[in-house]
């Protein structure tokens, strides 16, 4: 989840007013949680990495000046949104499906176990299939709504969308994915 990142945000946004932050210090702080969430918007390692830099930069640079019109994470999560979308028009990328690499995902040991680890996977190859049937819109509204728990309001500041579209947005990749994961018979 992105809990770690809002407090990693919010610290460097003290730290900002006070001028003390080095980009290389910012980028330590905010790397992993940028990069997870470009991860799951892109589908691809590198490029989700090279998001990830450019987020860092871009929220380096930009904690100076820096508004208050939205929380520190809206701001952030925005600009991580915004450049997976620039990066998938620009490049006319499609999200991939990534391979499971968690030790929970992982089979092993026991009969029991490998079995569980078998259904494990099979379980989050579906969920990542279906996640990435969604338009990039809603996918991005979806992920800050479940993994962020962002509320309406602040997704609608981070994708540039009213309420009503996040809404709609979040209620369509539901109804999506409930129709992709549907038990197989």
């Amino acid at each position: 989840m992105l809990v770690g990142f809002v407090a990693s945000v919010v610290a460097l946004n003290e730290r900002a007013a006070q001028a003390t932050l080095g980009f290389d210090e910012v980028y330590e702080q905010v790397r992993e949680p940028v990069a997870r969430f470009a991860l799951r918007l892109l589908g691809d390692r590198e490029e989700a990495a090279d998001v990830a830099q450019e987020a860092a930069l871009a929220i380096w640079r930009g904690l100076g000046s820096f508004e208050g019109r939205s929380s520190v994470t809206t701001w952030a999560l925005g600009i991580v949104a915004n450049l997976a979308r620039k990066r998938i028009r620009r490049k006319k990328l499609e999200p991939k499906l990534l391979e499971p690499t968690s030790a929970t995902e992982a089979a092993g040991g026991d009969d029991d176990r490998a079995l569980h680890g078998l259904e494990l996977r099979e379980e989050a190859r579906r969920v990542r299939d279906a996640l990435a049937t969604l338009p990039e819109k809603q996918r991005a509204a979806f992920l800050l709504a479940t993994d962020a728990e962002l509320p309406y309001r602040e997704i609608g500041e981070a994708l540039s969308m009213s309420v009503s579209n996040v809404k709609v947005s979040i209620h369509r990749a539901r109804k999506k994915l409930m129709q992709e994961l549907e038990p197989v018979s």
